[in-house]
């Protein structure tokens, strides 16, 4: 009788654990379950985000040929370029399977072109003095002005001789956290300033709008230039005088610098700007900028266009940032 209690003991102890068992068997079973449905819908947004990406991308290409094909029609229509031609309008936003599709042309001549400063290996002073006003004309005192022209003076020269004031070179970047080296040589971006001494975010976000990088020395093209960029063009020259030179531009913009020489605005001051000076009223250069929406993935574009009489050429892709 002992034994059979032992036995019934035994045999309940023996099912507990087997029930026990099954019920962490069932547990893991369902944990890998769960986890292989999670890594499949994972894969699949993953895989959905790509496609996404690659569609975006290809709508972005397709508004470079477009930009290209409006810039090359534009230089059949003559040599000057202005703000009321067809490439400058903004179209509004255009749907497109899956999604959406805005852009823009942008004249990289209407800039002041960082890449300017450095002349023949040396820093050119009329292009540095430019540069300062520029900044002035944003409303950077004049003394914080002076020592980020010659902080940008150091990014772009060959030796390790620190400007003064405000200059900097390798010794001052080795210090940082990263450490980095001054490139001593032209820009490649524009977003490569806020690598430079002084251009914190809140003076990079003023001035970024107003520069450009470009890949040879160009002059500013009067008829696109916006109104701190044309303060900058002429030493003394007040903002009610840029302004007055702006609104000179009409529907057609000026002709000829010879035509913008004449302006009341510029009345002892029309000799400074000439072809030599850095002045044009034609464009070579020119920024695509748009941003591709497909699904839950959004590509943001910056494709440089160089345009040789008829033929546009793209020079330089960069996704998120110029």
């Amino acid at each position: 009788m002992i034994w059979q209690q032992s036995s019934f003991k035994r045999l309940g102890l023996e099912s507990g654990v087997a029930l026990i068992t099954a019920m962490l068997i069932t547990a893991l079973v369902s944990l890998v379950a769960l986890d292989l449905v999670s890594r499949q819908q994972l894969d699949i947004r993953r895989t959905s985000n790509l496609l996404d990406q690659d569609q975006a991308w290809l709508y972005c290409l397709g508004m470079e040929a477009w930009s290209s094909r409006i810039l090359a029609r534009d230089a059949t229509r003559g040599p000057i370029d202005h703000l009321h031609e067809e490439w400058a309008m903004q179209l509004p936003p255009l749907p497109v399977e899956g999604g959406g599709l805005i852009g823009e042309l942008i004249d990289q001549q209407g800039l002041f072109n960082l890449n300017n400063l450095l002349h023949g290996g040396a820093i050119d002073p009329a292009e540095m003095a430019r540069f300062q006003r520029l900044l002035i004309g944003l409303e950077i005192p004049a003394d914080v002005a002076e020592g980020l022209a010659h902080a940008l003076a150091d990014w772009l020269d060959a030796d390790q001789d620190r400007r003064f004031p405000g200059g900097a070179e390798d010794q001052d970047y080795l210090m940082l956290r990263p450490a980095y080296r001054a490139a001593n040589a032209p820009f490649r971006s524009v977003s490569e300033l806020r690598l430079v001494k002084g251009f914190v975010p809140k003076i990079y976000r003023a001035v970024s709008p107003f520069v450009t990088v470009l890949p040879e020395r160009t002059p500013i093209n009067i008829n696109t230039a916006p109104l701190p960029v044309i303060v900058s063009l002429v030493p003394d020259l007040r903002p009610m005088e840029a302004a007055a030179i702006l609104e000179g531009r009409g529907a057609q913009g000026y002709q000829n610098v010879g035509v913008l020489q004449q302006h009341p605005a510029l009345a002892g001051k029309g000799a400074f700007l000439s072809q030599g000076a850095g002045i044009s009223v034609a464009s070579r250069w020119f920024m695509g900028h748009g941003r591709a929406t497909v699904g839950r993935v959004s590509v943001e574009f910056y494709s440089l266009l160089f345009r040789n009489q008829g033929t546009v050429i793209p020079v330089q892709r960069t996704i998120g940032t110029w």
